[in-house]
């Protein structure tokens, strides 16, 4: 389908997805090794230059989570950063701000940073929503992600 629909955002988007869920089934630094992360970035940037709205900014919730998830290996990766998963997922919240996923990926990037309050923020507007009918699953698997999260920021903040 890409070869023959290469600007297809919604194909662009998916294969940065599909490339992420395999990487990480893979193994993070194997893959790394073998390129993935690159191949992501790739798609995920392509994705953000189609259209930064779609999916409610999931090019730019792609990035972020990429550049919070993959290793710095020396020589092989040297790029990902947590600060610029923070700058992207900045923009996904500006572009989709109530894809909660948007704010549970920003509030864990926050906690790596040790910017425990305004991370605990975000959570709770995770754990807060209202549940939207037709995102059930998504909502459900967030909130449950939120509520562990939100117990490691408060046993940080309690320190």
């Amino acid at each position: 389908f890409l070869k023959t629909n290469p600007n297809s955002v919604a194909i662009n988007y998916q294969m940065a997805g599909s490339w992420g869920r395999w990487g990480e089934a893979n193994g993070i630094i194997a893959s790394a090794r073998k390129g993935v992360a690159q191949k992501v970035r790739d798609y995920g940037e392509k994705t953000v230059a189609l259209d930064p709205n779609f999916a409610e900014g999931g090019g730019y919730r792609t990035l972020g989570r990429l550049h919070f998830k993959a290793p710095r290996i020396p020589l092989i990766l040297s790029w990902p950063s947590k600060d610029e998963s923070l700058k992207y997922l900045t923009r996904a919240i500006a572009t989709g701000p109530n894809h909660l996923t948007n704010h549970l990926f920003y509030a864990e990037t926050l906690f790596e940073l040790d910017s425990y309050n305004k991370a605990l923020e975000h959570v709770n507007l995770v754990i807060n929503a209202p549940t939207n009918p037709e995102r059930v699953v998504e909502y459900a698997r967030d909130k449950k992600d939120a509520l562990a999260l939100k117990d490691k920021i408060l046993k940080k903040i309690s320190k």
